[in-house]
Parts: C-alpha cells; sequence; structure tokens
C-alpha cells in the first residue's frame, strides 16, 4: 500500500484513511482550524504534517508562520472541501472528548 503521507493532495478516501495524532491535531486552535480550514494531523517531534483546502496565502502563511515560531517544521498537504470536512469533523471529536477528559479530571 502507498504510503499516503507521501502525497501533497489527499483525496477524501486518504483523508479516511488518517488516524490524527491528538497532540498534533490540537495545536492549531480550534476557531482558527475553522476559519482557516487548517488541520494539523500527524508528524514525528517538530515534523507537522498539516491538512488544507486554503489557497489563501496570507491566511495560511499566518499558520504556518506561527507554527514554525514555536519550533515546528509544518508540511502542506492539500485536500477538497469534503477531506476538509472530515478533517474538521475529527478535530471536533478530538477537541471534545479532551474537553471532556479534562472535566473529569478537575473533578
Amino acid at each position: 500500500m502507498q504510503n499516503i503521507l507521501t502525497k501533497k493532495i489527499l483525496e477524501l478516501s486518504d483523508v479516511q484513511a488518517i488516524k490524527p495524532v491528538r497532540s498534533k491535531i490540537l495545536l492549531i486552535p480550534e476557531n482558527l482550524a475553522t476559519q482557516y480550514q487548517v488541520v494539523a494531523f500527524d508528524g514525528d517531534g517538530k515534523q507537522l504534517c498539516i491538512l488544507t483546502t486554503n489557497t489563501f496565502s496570507e491566511q495560511l502563511k499566518t499558520i504556518y508562520d506561527w507554527l514554525t515560531k514555536a519550533g515546528y517544521l509544518p508540511d502542506i498537504y492539500y485536500t477538497d472541501e469534503s477531506g476538509i470536512q472530515l478533517a474538521l469533523q475529527r478535530y471536533h471529536q478530538i477537541a471534545e472528548e479532551t474537553s471532556a477528559a479534562e472535566q473529569v479530571a478537575l473533578q
């Protein structure tokens, strides 16, 4: 099977096959992920894979620069609207699970 992370353009089936890494996906705040359609999903150490439909260079550059200043090495992957919607849906699910776990830990 082809390693999907070697592609720069990911189709919906590629996005479906990705298992997002919680520690990576939460690096981009949820409001920015939704607004800019940018989701971090994988990476080793400081390397960070980012999925986007965003072709607005200023918005993407803002996220890219912010992550670079934080010490990450972003690698950009593009997808279509259905791919980013699936990625954002997974982001929201992970964010909700994390929030619920934090609430339980505080009790």
